[in-house]
């Protein structure tokens, strides 16, 4: 499959490596959950080296993994081999569906692992490549690092490379159960359950309680 979702996480990475395994286990464990709860398919949730990756072709797996708590941020990209070559033509054939006539445009590099060239050749090859197809289809390309109006983000890692156009928030925290349960008494007002979501941000699995006082008190 040459379609992945990439999932990353803050607080987790600080973690010592008995209690960051713990955690990681836990959040591949709620990311599965999510997915299939959402009814999007997937084949295979792998680990490596600081970031979780989740083998998918539905782009919609990015955002549905973005909702997991202990997720910071999540990207749709395309796998290649880790390569200048099989990089920079990846970069190239997403700038032809995705850059139109006249927009500017930036390639954001990162490498991480052992590779015979840097950040910087990754992203001259990969900025190269780009501007040439951009003029092969006459769309009058230009490049602009500061404020451009598309960027292409282009990841090498050690056994692949991943290129994508967009991150999507995800809203942090810790994985939920990985700081035990707490009872949430919900009264029917906007306080318990803004309570309760703050504690499952923090890694705690909420056990909810409701108590209906009506007519004794007001309707939320």
């Amino acid at each position: 499959m040459n379609t992945i979702v990439i999932i990353r996480y803050g607080e987790l990475s600080l973690k010592s490596p008995g209690v960051r395994n713990f955690f990681e286990r836990t959040l591949v464990n709620n990311l599965k959950a999510m997915l299939d709860q959402q009814a999007v398919s997937y084949n295979e949730v792998i680990r490596d080296r600081g970031r979780i990756f989740v083998e998918s072709d539905n782009p919609a797996a990015a955002k549905v993994c973005a909702n997991v708590f202990g997720v910071v941020s999540t990207s749709f990209a395309r796998k290649v081999d880790p390569n200048l070559k099989s990089a920079a033509e990846e970069c190239a054939a997403t700038a032809g569906e995705f850059i139109a006539e006249s927009e500017s445009f930036a390639i954001r590099p990162r490498r991480s692992g052992n590779h015979s060239f840097t950040s910087t050749d990754l992203g001259r090859s990969c900025g190269d490549a780009v501007y040439e197809k951009l003029e092969s289809l006459g769309r009058n390309p230009s490049v602009n690092l500061d404020d451009p109006d598309k960027e292409i983000f282009v990841e090498m890692r050690q056994n692949a490379a991943y290129v994508f156009t967009g991150i999507s928030k995800g809203v942090g925290g810790l994985p939920v159960g990985t700081q035990g349960k707490m009872v949430v008494l919900l009264s029917g007002g906007i306080d318990s359950p803004v309570a309760a979501w703050l504690l499952m941000r923090r890694g705690v699995k909420v056990i909810p309680v409701f108590c209906n006082n009506a007519p004794f008190s007001d309707e939320a």
